[in-house]
C-alpha cells in the first residue's frame, strides 16, 4: 500500500480533480469549422483575445503585417506620362488617411483574418480654403462587422461590380446602409448623388465563380486551436506530474498511521532525514506522456507553418529546425509568398489610387483641370533582407550591363522615392558639371592657363 505524504489526501484530490478539468477542457476543443462566417468570427476572437484568445494567431497577423508591404507604399509616375498635380493629390491622400502610419496594418490584419478587404472611397469634407486641401475619405468595412454581401455584372463572376446587401449600426447607435451601390460610382447613393464614391475589394485565396475570399488561416483553424491547448495541457502536467513525491511502502494501515505520526511529530520535510521501517522512495510522473505531447505539438506547429507559409522559426519554434540551410531555404520560399501577396495589394492600391483621382476629377472641389487616373502607379516600399539581397544580385549587375535603366534600378531599391532621387542626381551632377568648366583663380594672380594668355608675352595664344 502507498501513502502519500506532504499533499496528503487533498493532494490526490487536487489532482484528480486537475486532471477531470483536463478532459473538461479538451471536450471544448475539437473545433470543426465548415461556414466562413464561422472561420473569420473565431478568427477574430482570437486575435482581439475574446475568450482564450491565441497568441499564436496574434503572431502570423503581425508577420504579414511587417512583411506584406511592410515599408509602406509610395507613388510611382507610368511610364511616359508626367503627372505632378496628380503624384500631389495621391501623396496628400496617403498622408492624411495615415497609410504609411498604421492603416495599411489594419488592412493587411482585416485581411488575414477574413480573407478579403472591403473598402469605401468618398468625396469627403474641404476642411481648407482652396482645391490644394481636397482629399476623399476612406472607410473600411469588414465582414465581422457589416455582413455585406457582394454581387458581379454577370459577364465576370469573380470581380464585384456592386454592393447587393450592407447594413448595419456603428458604435454611434447610427444605421448604416448603403445596399446597392455599384463600385464604380454609377449608382446613386442614399444622398442622391452619383459619381461622388468608388469601392475597392481585395480578396485573398480566392476561386473562380465566387466573390468570397478566405482567410489563410482558416484551412488549419482546428491545428490552430489544438497547439494553444497543448500547451495548456503541457501547464497541468508540469503543475501535477513534474515534481517529486515523497512515498512511503507500508505493509498494513496500522503501519501508515504510525508511520503519519511519527512525520508529523518530526516535522519531516525536504532537507531532513526520517529513519524508520517503511520503504521510502521519491515518485515521478512517466516522462513519455510528455514526449507524446511535444511530438503532437511539433506536427501540428508543422502543419500550421506550411499552410501560412510562414517558417517554423518566424512562429517561435527554432528548435524544430536541424539547421542553418534549413531555415535560410525556407526563407526564401516564404519570400517567393509574400511577393505573391505583394503583387495583388499593389493592385487593390491601384484601384485606390484611381478611384481617388476619379473622384477629384468629378467633384467640384477637386482640381481645376481634370486629371488621369492612369498617370500613377502605386510602389511598394520593401523593408526585408531579400529587397535588398535582391538589388545587389539582380537589378545592379543587369544596369551596369546596360540592361536596366538607372530610373528601373531605383524603383527596385527599398526605402527609395525614385523620381526624387532622379532628380537629385540630376541636381548633383549638374553642379559638378558646373564646377569642372568654370575657371577657377589663385590667391594673388590669375589662372593664365585656362584664360589662354601667354604669362611671358602677356599675348593671347
Amino acid at each position: 500500500m502507498f501513502d502519500l505524504f506532504r499533499r496528503g489526501v487533498a493532494k490526490v484530490k487536487e489532482f484528480g480533480a486537475s486532471f477531470s478539468d483536463l478532459t473538461d477542457f479538451d471536450k471544448q476543443a475539437a473545433g470543426q469549422y465548415f461556414r466562413l462566417s464561422e472561420q473569420i468570427a473565431t478568427l477574430c476572437k482570437k486575435y482581439s483575445s475574446e475568450e482564450r484568445g491565441s497568441q499564436l494567431v496574434k503572431r502570423i497577423v503581425r508577420y504579414k503585417q511587417a512583411h506584406v508591404l511592410g515599408g509602406g507604399v509610395t507613388v510611382t509616375v507610368a511610364k511616359g506620362k508626367q503627372a505632378d498635380a496628380e503624384t500631389l493629390l495621391i501623396d496628400r491622400f496617403l498622408d492624411r488617411r495615415g497609410f504609411n502610419e498604421g492603416l495599411h496594418k489594419t488592412l493587411v490584419a482585416t485581411s488575414e483574418l477574413e480573407g478579403a478587404v472591403l473598402v469605401r472611397i468618398a468625396e469627403g469634407v474641404v476642411d481648407d480654403a482652396g482645391t490644394e486641401a481636397f482629399c476623399p475619405s476612406l472607410a473600411i468595412y469588414p465582414f465581422s462587422v457589416a455582413s455585406y454581401e457582394l454581387q458581379s455584372d454577370g459577364n465576370d463572376s469573380s470581380t464585384p461590380s456592386a454592393i447587393k446587401k450592407l447594413s448595419f449600426t456603428n458604435d454611434a447607435g447610427n444605421q448604416i446602409d448603403l445596399s446597392g451601390e455599384s463600385f464604380d460610382g454609377s449608382t446613386p447613393n442614399k444622398s442622391g448623388n452619383a459619381g461622388r464614391y468608388r469601392w475597392a475589394y481585395l480578396r485573398l485565396n480566392g476561386k473562380a465563380g465566387t466573390l468570397a475570399g478566405s482567410p489563410t488561416m482558416a484551412g488549419v483553424l482546428t491545428e490552430l486551436e489544438e497547439v494553444d491547448l497543448n500547451l495548456r495541457d503541457w501547464r497541468r502536467m508540469n503543475r501535477n506530474c513534474a515534481s517529486s513525491i515523497p512515498t512511503w511502502k507500508c505493509e498494513s494501515k496500522e503501519e501508515v498511521d504510525r508511520i503519519k505520526a511519527e512525520l508529523a511529530e518530526s516535522g519531516f520535510g525536504y532537507g531532513k532525514s526520517y529513519i524508520g521501517t517503511a520503504e521510502f522512495k521519491l515518485s515521478q510522473g512517466d516522462a513519455g506522456d510528455y514526449q507524446s505531447l511535444e511530438n503532437e505539438l511539433m506536427r501540428k506547429a508543422g502543419i500550421i507553418s506550411a499552410a501560412v507559409e510562414i517558417p517554423l522559426q518566424d512562429l517561435g519554434f527554432p528548435d524544430m529546425l536541424s539547421n542553418r540551410s534549413t531555415a535560410e531555404s525556407m526563407d526564401d520560399s516564404q519570400g517567393v509568398s509574400i511577393d505573391a501577396d505583394a503583387a495583388s495589394w499593389l493592385g487593390f492600391y491601384e484601384s485606390i489610387f484611381r478611384a481617388v483621382i476619379e473622384i477629384g476629377n468629378e467633384s467640384k472641389n477637386g482640381p481645376a483641370s481634370p486629371l488621369d487616373p492612369e498617370s500613377v502607379k502605386p510602389n511598394a516600399v520593401g523593408v526585408r533582407k531579400q529587397d535588398f539581397n535582391r538589388v545587389a544580385d539582380v537589378w545592379l549587375p543587369l544596369h551596369k550591363a546596360g540592361c536596366l535603366s538607372r530610373k528601373t534600378l531605383l524603383t527596385f531599391c527599398p526605402m527609395i522615392n525614385a523620381e526624387e532621387e532622379l532628380k537629385q542626381i540630376e541636381e548633383e551632377e549638374a553642379e559638378d558639371q558646373k564646377r569642372a568648366v568654370t575657371p577657377f583663380s589663385i590667391e594673388g594672380g590669375s589662372n593664365d592657363e585656362e584664360t589662354g594668355k601667354d604669362p611671358q608675352s602677356g599675348d593671347m595664344r
